[in-house]
C-alpha cells in the first residue's frame, strides 16, 4: 500500500483497494469449499503411525509460502511499475491470506485443545493424522 502511494495513488484510494482485497480474499478463503473439505478430512483423520518422521521447519514454512504468498507479492512488487492501484490491491490480497490463515491456524488450535489431540499432516500423500 504504501509503495502505491508513493506512486501517486491517495492514501484513501490506496487503503480502499488493500481492503477490498484483503476482505473479498479472507471471506473466500475461510468460507470457501475447501476449507469445509479441510474440516471433513479432520474426522477421517488416522493415528500417528510409530515410524512416522518429523519434517524440518524450513521445508514446513516454505511449502506454506510456495507458490502463492511468494507469487502474488512479485505480482505486486510487478504492478507497481504497472498500476499501482493494482499493487495496493494485491496487498490487499496478500493481507486476507494472512488475516484468513491466522484465523484458520487459530480455529485448528483451538480444536486440537478442545480434544487433546494433535494435527499432523503429510504433504507427499496428502493424509492427515492425529497425536
Amino acid at each position: 500500500m504504501l509503495g502505491a502511494i508513493a506512486r501517486g495513488v491517495s492514501p484513501g484510494r490506496a487503503f480502499a483497494q488493500l481492503a477490498l482485497g484483503a476482505v473479498v480474499v479472507a471471506l473466500a478463503l475461510m468460507f470457501g469449499q475447501r476449507t469445509r473439505a479441510l474440516d471433513d478430512i479432520l474426522d477421517r483423520a488416522e493415528p500417528l503411525p510409530a515410524e512416522a518422521e518429523r519434517e524440518a521447519a524450513r521445508a514446513t514454512v516454505w511449502a506454506a509460502l510456495w507458490p502463492s504468498t511468494i507469487g502474488t507479492t512479485f505480482f505486486a512488487v510487478a504492478a507497481l511499475a504497472i498500476d499501482a492501484r493494482l499493487a495496493a490491491l494485491l496487498a490487499g490480497v496478500l493481507a486476507g491470506m494472512g488475516c484468513a490463515g491466522l484465523a484458520y491456524g487459530l480455529s485448528r488450535l483451538w480444536w486440537e485443545r478442545e480434544r487433546g489431540v494433535r494435527v499432523l499432516g503429510d504433504r507427499r500423500s496428502n493424509r492427515v493424522f492425529l497425536a
